[in-house]
């Protein structure tokens, strides 16, 4: 039964090594409060679908910082009743390990060429970076340990997949399609605004209009902070209801013509800074009719944090309201299930107990694959090479590669022949709320 999506949305987390999850970590309490009050908001929206992060993990993209945000965002699931690998991520400049950046030779002149090659050409000069067997895998490296994160939630980026996209069923069967891209390709520390602006590129922002299918469009960086912002910003106007952005700490919503923008506040924005204010919000996205209008609606549902009160309380309209709401015509489109005045009704019963909501979460967006990639990934590594190994799934190729690199040969080699299953059962074995038996891949 199909329903209306719910998803939280954080940006600018901002996990810092050594600090983060310890003794000197200032920022704890405002996460346990955003827990706790995500938790209370939970019975207001009804369920939980996943969770949307649009950047800056962590601050100095350090390994250690993506092992307290993965605890985190762990933790954070498991309260709302959400599945773990239900996180959908985007990279931000602070997801680039600098250091890599300043010591490397291809690296900088990457930079400098995109930075100053004329804007026709920016197309032809990334593919042809990219394309490069020898120097077009050096590019991602300043972002390793963030795509080692990212990986076990399909989120990872490189050189032959630049941005990600994934497909959720909406209310009246037709397909949110999720496109998250990767703003940061060229950033350092140079970054801003004017002189020093930053590229994604026409093949990254692939929005070919389908048949029921709508976009919401994930990036760190607004369209002010892009070389191309003019052309990206007229296609994705042009052909997605919802965008999200992180990276300016000022939360904004703007609604141009027949899309929504979203400039997220950071959850964990710098204490210094003037106007600290961390933010978070609720997202419902729906099919409706307005008399024989086809309408993608959007409510949005913001929390602020007050000094005061110490706790996260309700951002409200000029008018006193909670949500608000958004409404667009999109294309007609007749599916499974029409969307009428009842549609709202066929959703999961409202329900304030985070267990029942998981339970409908789960049996509706459930994606087997995708939990097996997250629940494989997410195993020591002595356990992966175990489960390759029992399977016959490691090959002497395979000598060097990226463990996301790796997982998508796994599960290339088991599905030619015919191990999914088999696959899927030896992973859950190696877990204690493990599902064996229940197996979706059997025939």
């Amino acid at each position: 039964m199909s329903h209306e999506l719910v998803f939280l949305h954080v940006s600018d987390i901002h996990f810092r090594s050594r600090i983060s999850g310890g003794v000197h970590d200032l920022d704890k309490d405002l996460r346990n409060e955003l827990e706790r009050d995500a938790h209370e908001v939970l019975g207001k929206v009804e369920w939980i679908d996943g969770i949307l992060v649009s950047g800056d993990i962590g601050y100095a993209g350090l390994s250690g910082e993506y092992e307290v945000a993965q605890q985190w965002l762990r933790a954070l699931c498991n309260k709302l009743g959400c599945p773990e690998q239900n996180v959908w991520t985007v990279p931000g400049n602070h997801d680039v390990d600098r250091q890599q950046v300043k010591q490397g030779k291809i690296l900088n002149l990457f930079r400098q060429e995109l930075r100053t090659v004329e804007l026709q050409a920016i197309d032809e000069h990334l593919r042809e970076w990219l394309s490069d067997r020898t120097t077009g895998p050096q590019l991602f490296s300043p972002l390793r340990n963030y795509i080692d994160f990212s990986s076990p939630f399909g989120c990872d980026v490189s050189v032959d997949q630049p941005s990600w996209r994934k497909d959720l069923e909406l209310n009246d069967g037709s397909t949110l399609r999720l496109l998250g891209l990767n703003s940061c390709m060229i950033s350092d520390e140079l970054d801003n605004d004017g002189s020093h602006k930053l590229v994604v590129g026409t093949a990254q922002c692939r929005l070919e209009r389908e048949e029921g299918v709508e976009y919401l469009v994930m990036s760190h960086h607004p369209p002010q902070w892009l070389r191309e912002a003019d052309s990206y910003t007229d296609l994705v106007n042009s052909r997605a209801h919802l965008q999200l952005y992180g990276h300016k700490h000022r939360q904004r919503i703007e609604q141009i013509d027949n899309t929504l923008r979203l400039y997220a506040g950071a959850l964990h924005p710098d204490r210094k800074e003037s106007g600290w204010e961390p933010r978070y919000n609720f997202l419902k996205c729906g099919i409706g009719k307005e008399g024989t209008d086809r309408i993608f609606k959007v409510d949005v549902l913001s929390r602020v944090w007050s000094e005061t009160e110490t706790a996260f309380v309700a951002d409200r309209d000029k008018g006193g309201n909670e949500v608000r709401h958004y409404a667009f015509i999109t294309q007609p489109w007749e599916g499974p299930e029409s969307p009428t005045s009842e549609t709202v009704a066929s959703a999961p019963p409202k329900t304030t107990t985070a267990k029942v909501t998981t339970a409908k979460a789960k049996d509706l967006q459930m994606d087997p694959t995708r939990r097996l990639a997250y629940r494989f990934l997410t195993l020591p590594y002595s356990k992966k090479v175990e489960v390759a190994l029992k399977l016959g799934l490691l090959k002497d190729e395979d000598r060097g590669a990226e463990d996301s690199d790796l997982y998508r040969r796994f599960f290339h080699r088991a599905k030619t022949d015919n191990l999914l299953a088999d696959l899927w059962k030896a992973v859950e074995s190696q877990y204690a709320d493990g599902q064996p038996d229940a197996n979706p891949f059997n025939r």
